[in-house]
């Protein structure tokens, strides 16, 4: 099982490019989205030059102080 990172902000260029690279070098990333639009446009681009299989989503409204309790599972079949 490979390792795994959480990233916030994945809509934003850094974001997408530190989640890309993190898939390519191997790594489970499981990202932060507002809405699961956001997460199949990610997705998309970020496939086009790198692997997608250990990407996923978490829906979270990061103004809240509970948001970000998804990402902190040890679980990465989700």
């Amino acid at each position: 099982m490979s390792a795994l990172i959480t990233v916030t902000g994945i809509t934003g260029f850094v974001g997408m490019r530190i989640a890309a690279q993190a898939l390519n070098d191997g790594y489970h990333v499981r990202a932060t989205i507002r809405t699961p639009p956001q997460g199949d446009a990610v997705r998309a681009l970020i496939a086009r030059e790198d692997p997608t299989d250990n990407l996923e989503f978490v829906q979270a409204d990061l103004d809240t102080a509970r948001a970000l309790e998804p990402t902190r599972s040890t679980n990465h079949e989700r």
